[in-house]
């Protein structure tokens, strides 16, 4: 056994105790290396017709939610994370994409391999058919990715 082997084992043995180990980087895949997007991942599309006035920061909707919020005890709904300067407008348009409402490729567990899998595992489950009835992909922008058939979107 090397000296590299030995520290290695050494430091496994230390790092045990933590629930964590050393592993070569050459067998981790990308997504596993902790190099996450933390930028939002959308495209500017067409929407459908009546979208962009709906959606949108000043949604009346919205305002309404705003002032039933404001009548309880702050300290309750003080927002820790949604502050306003949270939401863009664009997160507003395309909130389905990745951004602050929906994180899909931000995580470990959000990564191609992951999709993959989802992808032929929902519809192998889907006994009313309603993956083949999902047309939104192209409209709101979701995350497709380049092994995904359109009418296979999850």
């Amino acid at each position: 056994m090397s000296l590299k082997q030995k520290s290695r084992h050494a430091l496994n043995l230390l790092l045990e105790r933590f629930n964590q180990t050393i592993v070569d980087d050459r067998v981790l895949y990308d997504w596993q290396k902790g190099s996450f997007n933390a930028t939002p991942g959308y495209k500017s599309v067409q929407l459908p017709s009546g979208a962009a006035e709906y959606l949108t920061i000043s949604n009346a909707r919205l305002a309404d939610l705003r002032k039933r919020y404001a009548r309880f005890n702050a300290a309750a709904t003080s927002p820790a994370v949604w502050t306003d300067g949270l939401v863009s407008p664009e997160d507003m348009l395309y909130f389905r994409g990745d951004n602050a409402y929906v994180w899909q490729v931000r995580d470990r567990g959000m990564n191609t391999l992951s999709y993959a899998l989802t992808t032929y595992y929902v519809p192998s489950i889907d006994q009313l058919g309603l993956m083949k009835t999902f047309e939104e992909a192209a409209r709101v922008k979701l995350v497709v990715a380049s092994f995904m058939q359109p009418s296979a979107v999850c």
